[in-house]
């Protein structure tokens, strides 16, 4: 009888065990996806999910913009497990990531980055090595040595100009050529000539496929607690480890392909600077040194690129800004020369209208790579947790109507003329600072200056030889262009749109054509790639 009573109360005490831990397990796994009332504010979640559901396939930064309207300019979203910090207001953005530089210079965990070794610094974490690539990235791209990239960035404008003059209507591709060479020259001394080369398309698919391999494994970013499960399949029967490694096995050959023949051109390039500072540098490993030069190839392709191709929208639909632009011009640049180098200091509406086209047609609308929180923090009484995603949402930034008067129109009359863009970033009042697309704080990107003077450039020659506008149907009726219609995910581009791209006189086609087959005769050899050293 005893014995019986003991093995029911042995029993009831297994049984009610077990009810507590399945009730505590249900709890936690319940409470997955909830927000702490301390965090700041956001949409409402569920369990689990948390905010996933709400998420939207496309046109993110519109929903970004639709919940910092709702819940303030910094608000938070439950990804799952995982917690992401959105900064929507300019003076946010500075307040956190730039006065707190050190806490926000983290980026966030993701799985894929292991597999490739942690090879690429935008998504590396804040270590020795990111601080080294860093400075020689600074002291390859400041203010001072941007300068010497001026006779690349005149030669691949100067050939674009050209091609729109012989074939207006695929702008796009001629544009992406010409950042691609631009970026290819810096980088490792030689052109990229041709639009269709399949050493540019070999480059610019090593960023395409690593930012694939990122979506696909997402789901173990959100849930970093399934991690050691995938971690039990071997890598060869798991299709995102596959991928990833086939997609890094793939770009290590070409950035090391690369990086040989730039230390082979005959132009000065990134790739012979790195090479001279390995002696110094002792994390500056072979490995190192071809990601080092790889990844300041890819920076500077596709965003100007896309940032180009938003000011001929612009273009397009504000007729007056280019009258205005071209006025200025005109008062400046001889008709019988093209704008250059020297002419690029006086054009203060110019440096204007590059200035707005990055706060009009952000290519990082979304801030491109997120930060992370390396230390909790505490703002406005709203707690930021450790290790918390920090999203920069660079479209609300640039289009609060606090800090821009109907954002949306495209006015470089807002545009400090005086500045830089580099010289902007430190400018405390958000509507002085113009645009928050260069990112910020220690991740703020270090080729700027090489990419403001690509646009001013670009801007300006473009304007001195053509008049852009709307397209027009068989009907002499003008096609309307959808002005916020985007594509793309890190990096956004307008969706595609039809316009006019005309020569101003045939005396200006003229000295386009004629001035390209000087410097084609006196720089470049029979393959369209520079015949000197000293280039």
């Amino acid at each position: 009888m005893i014995a019986q009573k003991v093995d029911s109360s042995y029993q009831v005490v297994v049984a009610s065990t077990i009810g507590i831990v399945v009730a505590f397990l249900l709890w936690r796994l319940l409470r997955i996806g909830s927000r702490p009332s301390d965090l700041p504010p956001g949409p409402p979640t569920l369990p689990i999910l948390g905010n996933l559901h709400q998420l939207p396939k496309k046109n993110l930064h519109v929903q970004y913009k639709k919940w910092a309207e709702e819940y303030g300019p910094i608000f938070s979203l439950k990804l799952g497990e995982q917690t992401t910090i959105v900064l929507a207001d300019g003076g946010v953005i500075r307040d956190l990531v730039d006065q707190r530089g050190s806490n926000y210079a983290d980026r966030p965990d993701l799985w894929v980055r292991g597999l490739f070794d942690h090879s690429r610094i935008i998504m590396r974490g804040y270590d020795e090595l990111w601080r080294m690539e860093r400075k020689l990235y600074h002291a390859q791209l400041n203010i001072s040595v941007a300068k010497k990239y001026l006779l690349y960035q005149e030669v691949e404008t100067h050939q674009m100009c050209t091609e729109l003059l012989r074939d207006p209507v695929n702008f796009v591709q001629y544009i992406g050529r010409m950042t691609g060479s631009m970026a290819s020259s810096i980088a490792y001394g030689f052109r990229l000539p041709d639009a269709q080369s399949p050493l540019a398309h070999e480059l610019l698919e090593n960023s395409h496929g690593f930012f694939h391999c990122v979506v696909q494994s997402q789901l173990l970013d959100w849930y970093p607690s399934l991690r050691p499960l995938v971690e039990l399949v071997p890598r060869k029967w798991n299709p995102w480890a596959k991928s990833a490694l086939e997609a890094y096995a793939k770009e290590k050959k070409t950035f090391a392909k690369a990086y040989a023949m730039g230390l082979e051109s005959k132009g000065q390039c990134f790739a012979r600077d790195i090479e001279a500072s390995k002696g110094d540098m002792e994390l500056l490993t072979d490995h190192a040194a071809t990601y080092v030069a790889g990844i300041a190839f890819e920076g500077g392709a596709d965003t100007t690129r896309y940032t180009l191709q938003g000011f001929i929208k612009a273009m397009a639909m504000f007729p007056e800004v280019q009258r205005k632009a071209q006025e200025e011009i005109d008062s400046i640049v001889p008709s019988d020369e093209l704008p250059s180098g020297k002419h690029l200091k006086e054009m203060k509406y110019i440096n204007c209208t590059a200035k707005e086209t990055v706060r009009w047609m952000p290519t990082a609308i979304n801030g491109a790579i997120p930060h992370a929180a390396m230390n909790e923090d505490h703002y406005h009484g709203y707690r930021i947790p450790k290790g918390a995603t920090i999203v920069l949402a660079v479209w609300s930034a640039n289009h609060n109507p606090k800090d821009f008067d109907e954002p949306r129109e495209f006015r470089p009359e807002r545009q400090d003329p005086n500045t830089t863009i580099f010289e902007s970033q430190n400018v405390a009042k958000p509507s002085d600072r113009g645009q928050w697309g260069f990112g910020s704080g220690r991740r703020i990107c270090p080729g700027m200056h090489v990419a403001h003077n690509t646009l001013l450039l670009s801007i300006s020659r473009i304007l001195w030889a053509f008049d852009i506008q709307k397209a027009k149907d068989a009907n002499g009726k003008e096609i309307e262009i959808d002005r916020d219609a985007f594509v793309g995910g890190l990096a956004a581009a307008p969706a595609p749109f039809q316009c006019t791209i005309r020569p101003r006189s045939e005396a200006r086609a003229k000295l386009v054509r004629k001035e390209w087959e000087r410097i084609s005769a006196e720089l470049l050899d029979s393959e369209g790639n520079y015949r000197s050293a000293n280039t």
